[in-house]
């Protein structure tokens, strides 16, 4: 048997990286059974299947946390995005991820991204993106880590780095605020699309 932790879940298939191995592994009949659906964060014990291309999941250890939406356990910091424009911020969206995060007892980074977009002179759309950046540190710098982004440029990945260093992290938030685009900024070998 071997520990591992599970980084990503596709199709009924789950890829558990133990040391600098990744095994794609499928779930024992047992947790379908039970209701019990393994998350990407879980650690597993593992059976390598000799002759086998798939290993198999024979248990799933303690979560310390588990979030619904998106599916993932073992979190140690939740890290919000959210863009000043395109898309325009959700606060309502926000404030659920704020509001889960608080009942797992996690710890939160809210990062605005997209903030190149914003600026007092220009354009109607820069002066709009630039009132909700200062909304968004009005309503949320006093309560949690906020960090600007600039997506294209990387401006603010070093703040983001430092705030998550050494923890679990997630990323979350709406389609099209630049999640993607941060992960490949924080692992260039991800080439997320």
């Amino acid at each position: 048997m071997l520990k591992g932790k599970i980084i990503k879940g596709i199709a009924g298939f789950y890829y558990v990286k133990s040391g600098d191995t990744v095994y794609r592994c499928k779930a024992r009949g047992i947790f379908k059974e039970r209701g019990i659906k393994p998350a990407v964060g879980d650690a597993v014990l593992i059976e390598v299947l000799e002759g086998n291309d798939d290993s198999l999941i024979t248990e799933i250890l303690p979560r310390r946390n588990c979030f619904v939406r998106p599916f993932i356990s073992n979190v140690d910091c939740f890290v919000i995005v959210t863009a000043v424009a395109r898309p325009a911020p959700v606060l309502q969206t926000i404030d659920r991820f704020l509001i889960m995060a608080g009942r797992a007892d996690t710890e939160v980074v809210i990062c605005i991204n997209k903030c190149d977009l914003a600026g007092e002179d220009g354009g109607r759309a820069r002066k709009k993106a630039f009132e909700a950046k200062c909304e968004l540190l009005e309503i949320y710098s006093p309560l949690y880590p906020v960090v600007c982004m600039e997506g294209i440029s990387g401006g603010g990945l070093d703040q983001l780095t430092d705030l998550i260093r050494g923890k679990t992290a997630a990323l979350a938030g709406a389609s099209g605020v630049g999640k993607s685009t941060i992960l490949n900024g924080l692992l260039p070998n991800a080439a997320m699309e």
